[in-house]
């Protein structure tokens, strides 16, 4: 082979091998971004279950009605925190999924990534709006 031909040959497997190695960077980019945000998601419905089905009843068995809700007026502005840690002790799905998150996001802090509930009026079960603090390492 000619020695121009071989120098070619090179450039465009150098150039190649750049252009896939730039494609699985955005490829993988992407996957992580869907993952963080199918976890966004999962820990969305975490918290609601935690509040509606746990945290709720059990604060309910302990007050008369206007009791409860005069509690829950308390955390109408501040919300109620849940973090990984404590959402992990519900149901063994739930820890599964976190330790599969934090797996692959080493750099998210358990106590510090959280499901923050908002209770409002007329304060039942179903009446909250959720947020979700990601502590990663980044801003999301």
């Amino acid at each position: 082979m000619k020695k121009g031909k071989r120098i070619t040959a090179w450039i465009l497997l150098i150039i190649v091998l750049v252009i896939l190695g730039f494609l699985s960077i955005v490829f993988f980019k992407n996957l992580k971004n869907q993952n963080e945000d199918d976890f966004v998601s999962d820990l969305n419905e975490m918290g609601s279950e935690v509040y509606a089905i746990y945290y709720y009843d059990e604060i309910a068995k302990e007050k008369t009605d206007d009791e409860l809700k005069a509690y829950l007026k308390k955390f109408e502005e501040i919300g109620l925190k849940f973090d990984l840690v404590q959402l992990s002790n519900y149901s063994d799905d739930y820890a599964k999924k976190i330790d599969n998150f934090i797996r692959v996001h080493k750099d998210c802090s358990k106590e510090d990534t959280m499901v923050i509930i908002y209770p409002k009026e007329p304060y039942s079960s179903i009446d909250f709006t959720t947020e979700i603090q990601m502590e990663c390492g980044y801003n999301k």
